[in-house]
């Protein structure tokens, strides 16, 4: 079955980079949302470069909660949607690695 990867944050990143890339600047975080699956699943990410962190959520937008077969494993069984999701969601990421915003760490697990 296919898995989410694992993404960091680049540390070399700046907002030059985020900006260019479509990021926007809202309360000291730089924000974007990937459509995964539209008009339903989106992911949101929200990057701090004074703290180097990186949120990530994956959410259903009727309802506005995590789209729980990403982050539960016990939830993918017989679920159409969640294939295209994660194949959706590792490919923007993989972009955003080639952009230098993430990368992918080496020999750390992926999600579920």
């Amino acid at each position: 079955m296919i898995v989410p990867n694992s993404y960091e944050l680049n540390y070399n990143v700046n907002r030059y980079r985020l900006e260019k890339t479509g990021f926007v600047r809202s309360c000291g975080l730089y924000s974007k949302r990937y459509w995964l699956k539209k008009p339903f699943i989106y992911v949101s990410l929200d990057i701090d470069l004074e703290e180097n962190s990186l949120l990530l959520q994956v959410k259903n937008i009727n309802n506005d909660l995590y789209y729980t077969p990403f982050y539960c494993e016990n939830e993918r069984c017989n679920n159409l949607v969640y294939p295209k999701v994660v194949k959706k969601y590792n490919k923007i990421m993989d972009g955003l690695c080639k952009k230098g915003i993430l990368y992918k760490p080496i020999g750390e697990k992926a999600y579920g």
